[in-house]
């Protein structure tokens, strides 16, 4: 279908198709649901269908075991505000502006809201937000609110988990939630499924928890599942790192009892999950929804003796991506890579809606649906840093699936980028490399190889492909999504962040 022109009828009988193909077969009479889920700080390397021995997470085990898995998963920004803005418009923060916390999606951005608003769907958004700007506050107004129609939950509180205020609504009288906040979230996030469920609307419905984001103090029946025991703790942990806390919010907590508090927020926050998909089963979603688990970056958890995001390491940067299709229950695992800019074109290919050429990211709901082979080996492979697609098209056109042979990683300060088992980390402008690793045989980073002469080749050849991703992606400009818009208050697209 390259390079045709196709009547908008034709262009939407196909789109319908493709859904009816992908997801429910030739009986499909009604486009899926969305249900996107997602935790705040839950880092893959602490989840029990990832691997770890110890930490208890039963209901996302289970949620896996019916799901496509992804075993290389990365943000593409390890921090809350700015993974974010690279979920919701599919774009890098070198393309939006977002480096950093408080600040808002940029109006000249097509979110993931105004795609599914625009197919007829019902948006729905609960929990976390984090895009108002500053100062940090409860409210969000509904400009702020990325195109949700449906709003209740809170910009940025505190990371206590108890007592969190919030909003519902338009009205912007603050509640205060009963207990703890991942439980209480939970009830409204319940509460919000069952009124989508009576619409005869499709619904794209987002449910972000603020857990296992520290401080972190899970109720007492999960905290004591690992208080006082032998801990499992990676080998790059600094047993004499102590927790602080947060500007304000002091602390002075060693690494132990932090890990207690952390495993035991995610066996609550696993626990929630199991709520929340029993909810689903019970109202007949599980057969007509797509569902996503992911989270926004993770933790050092004391590794290299840090308690934070921001930084390139594995601990921070790898997260869980689980997805489920309706109707299934078998499931399997791919070690395709998978970068957060990724989400908007996937879960768009899952519900058959119109691709959209502002999103940077790959579509992998071929490769999810079992289209294109069971795994990322018998996938068609597509360059890492742009759409998975050969040419622009009109939306509803065919659409090349395949994998990413590279992911990029950045904040204001670095960059890294992954191919293969090999992993660079570099200044933004890609001028000087800084650490190397090669995954597969030094999975904690312990072993720097980028002064070592036998990699110069394998460091020239990464730095090369990231500098054509980083003008490819320069080339496209900031905020091209709704150019009849000004970009205001947003840099140029020749102002390059500064390395500190």
């Amino acid at each position: 279908m390259r390079g045709m022109r196709l009547s908008r009828k034709r262009r939407e009988r196909l789109v319908e198709e493709r859904a009816k193909w992908l997801v429910y077969g030739a009986m499909a009479t009604k486009r899926p649901n969305l249900l996107f889920v997602f935790a705040d700080q839950l880092g893959a390397v602490y989840m029990g269908c990832y691997g770890h021995p110890q930490v208890q997470t039963p209901n996302l085990d289970r949620l896996a075991a019916e799901s496509v898995l992804f075993r290389n998963a990365y943000t593409a920004a390890p921090l809350c505000t700015p993974f974010r803005g690279t979920l919701f418009t599919g774009r890098y923060p070198i393309q939006t502006g977002i480096f950093k916390n408080e600040q808002k999606i940029p109006p000249t951005e097509t979110t993931l809201a105004d795609l599914f608003n625009d197919a007829g769907y019902a948006t729905t958004y609960v929990g976390k937000w984090h895009m108002a700007g500053l100062p940090r506050k409860i409210w969000v107004a509904p400009e702020d609110r990325g195109g949700f129609r449906d709003f209740v939950g809170w910009d940025c509180g505190h990371v206590r988990h108890i007592d969190q205020k919030y909003f519902d609504g338009d009205d912007p009288t603050e509640l205060v939630m009963s207990g703890h906040e991942t439980d209480a979230l939970t009830d409204i996030a319940c509460e919000r499924l069952r009124v989508r469920a009576a619409d005869d609307r499709p619904f794209c419905m987002v449910v972000s928890y603020q857990a296992p984001h520290p401080f972190c103090g899970p109720p007492d029946e999960y905290a004591k599942l690992y208080r006082g025991k032998s801990l499992e703790f990676r080998p790059t942990v600094d047993h004499d790192a102590r927790f602080t806390g947060y500007g304000e919010q002091s602390a002075d907590m060693p690494v132990t009892e932090w890990t207690e508090r952390y495993f035991g927020e995610v066996t609550h926050l696993d626990a929630a999950i199991g709520r929340l998909m029993a909810e689903a089963r019970s109202l007949g979603l599980m057969d007509n929804t797509v569902i996503v688990f992911t989270s926004d970056h993770g933790d050092m958890g004391g590794c290299r003796g840090r308690f934070e995001k921001s930084v390139p390491y594995e601990e921070a940067t790898q997260i869980p991506v689980i997805i489920r299709l309706p109707g299934r229950e078998a499931g399997r695992e791919t070690d395709a890579l998978f970068s957060s800019v990724d989400f908007l074109p996937t879960v768009l290919g899952l519900c058959g809606l119109p691709a959209t050429e502002t999103a940077e990211g790959v579509d992998y709901s071929g490769l999810v649906c079992g289209c294109v082979g069971a795994d990322a080996a018998e996938a068609r492979r597509s360059p890492g840093g742009s759409p998975a697609r050969e040419d622009a098209r009109p939306p509803g056109e065919a659409r090349p699936e395949g994998v990413r042979e590279f992911a990029v990683m950045q904040l204001r300060d670095w960059s890294c980028i992954r191919s293969g088992d090999c992993k660079l980390t570099l200044d933004p402008e890609g001028a000087e490399p800084k650490e190397l690793y090669r995954l597969s045989s030094d999975p904690f980073e312990q072993r720097n190889l980028v002064g070592d002469e036998r990699e110069q080749g394998t460091v020239d050849a990464l730095r090369t492909t990231y500098l054509n991703w980083l003008r490819e992606v320069r080339g496209k400009g900031l905020c091209r999504g709704k150019p009849d818009k000004k970009n205001q208050g947003l840099p140029r697209q020749t102002d390059a962040p500064e390395f500190r």
